[in-house]
């Protein structure tokens, strides 16, 4: 148990400070791109769909990622892409001020930014809990920290609340980059040494991959992608059903999906253990099912209110049994001597779901309306869990055998 915390303490400066900090910056660009692009004088439709793109400029963000960290390593590929990244959306704030003709393009430039800066983080942060804990901690640590990251991106909004009411929303780009750049100097200046990481794992740098990168994204990657999905149209389906079908009045709809979040945030450190003590494998399985059942519940008859609060704490417990999950299976999977780049890949390619998901709500509102929603939800759900079980158990549990050596003895 010593140990244990001892591990998990060591990360508070390399990866929980600096995951809180970047996240603050993130939360208040999502709370203020849409005001902001608002008060530029982009229409609804317009500004919807250049935020939609940025999506798709997240997953290129993640692959683009994966390649500068493996070219150039954490410190450095951090270090350059943030202060690039930070100037552009200082240059933004700027140009808002002085109203720049090219202030529009300008804009969706630095969310594009934003999005790939999103990117290297992600993979920056996934290698380094890869390379500083061993694997009888991993889930515990990939937990903590998407705890971090969400504490962060919760608490933005309320910064850029402040803001809004000092400045206007026009000052959100520049809150970004000057945390982002906060963050990266408390990364930079507390990440050991390559000298000072596990000497287990650099002694299976050179060993063949236990599962082929294809292999992994095909058996594993692709269920992944669909939790993503599941979990994107839980933010839709929760709010859309209790206003469309119960009937619910608005504010207790937000209850109904705050008690759902409190469920999730109350299973991160439980759901870490239980990675580490059964298996990701275990975990995966259960959220997928929690979460897959959570929806099911909506479609029975006379569902009501009740039907309804249960079906949201479901879903809540299913999605935070699975906290850090994802992330957790990508390190596990990683080959260590291209471990960035497959994590790039691996980001984008469960950043698909995104994607998907709300593709998915779309059409079945098309031909039926949340009912048929939910239905092709909940089948995404039992594929992907059938899938993984057949196809992704047999190459994680080959991929943690393999890991075994850098444990601690």
């Amino acid at each position: 148990m010593r140990a244990s915390h001892g591990v998990l303490v060591g990360l508070i400066k390399p990866i929980y400070l600096p995951s809180f900090v970047y996240s603050l910056g993130t939360g208040a660009m999502i709370a203020g791109q849409v005001l902001l692009g608002l008060k530029l004088g982009f229409g609804s439709v317009w500004l919807s769909s250049v935020i939609a793109a940025t999506g798709l400029g997240g997953m290129f963000g993640s692959l683009f990622g994966g390649w500068v960290v493996q070219r150039f390593g954490e410190r450095r590929g951090l270090t350059t892409t943030t202060v690039a990244c930070a100037a552009v959306l200082a240059l933004t704030t700027v140009a808002v001020w002085v109203q720049w003709p090219g202030l529009k393009t300008l804009f969706i430039v630095a969310l594009l930014i934003s999005a790939l800066l999103d990117g290297v983080w992600a993979v920056a942060r996934q290698s380094l809990v890869a390379e500083l804990v061993p694997n009888s901690h991993r889930g515990r640590a990939m937990n903590l920290y998407g705890a971090a990251q969400r504490l962060g991106r919760m608490t933005g909004p309320l910064i850029a609340a402040v803001l809004f009411a000092v400045t206007g929303p026009e000052v959100v780009c520049l809150a970004h980059a000057v945390l982002a750049l906060v963050a990266v100097v408390i990364l930079v200046r507390s990440m050991p040494s390559p000298a000072r990481r596990g000497d287990g794992i650099r002694a299976v740098e050179s060993a063949p991959p236990a599962v082929r990168p294809l292999a992994a994204f095909i058996g594993v990657g692709l269920a992944m992608a669909a939790l993503n999905a599941l979990r994107t149209n839980r933010d839709l389906l929760i709010p859309l059903w209790g206003d469309q079908v119960t009937r619910l009045a608005d504010e207790r709809i937000a209850l109904v999906m705050a008690l759902g979040v409190a469920l999730e945030l109350a299973l991160f450190l439980p759901a870490g253990w239980v990675s580490d003590r059964y298996g990701p494998t275990l975990v995966a399985a259960s959220c997928l099912i929690l979460m897959t059942v959570g929806f099911a519940v909506l479609l029975l008859p006379g569902t009501g209110a009740a039907g309804y609060v249960t079906a949201a704490a479901l879903i809540g417990l299913g999605n935070g049994l699975g906290s850090g999950i994802v992330k957790l299976l990508g390190v596990t999977l990683a080959p260590a001597p291209s471990r960035a780049l497959f994590l790039g890949r691996w980001v984008a390619l469960v950043s698909a779901g995104s994607v998907v998901g709300p593709a998915l709500i779309a059409f079945g509102a098309a031909i039926g309306g949340p009912p048929a929603s939910v239905m092709l939800t909940v089948a995404l759900g039992v594929v992907a869990t059938i899938w993984l079980l057949c196809l992704g158990r047999p190459m994680i549990a080959r991929a943690r055998r393999a890991l075994a050596p850098v444990d601690p003895v």
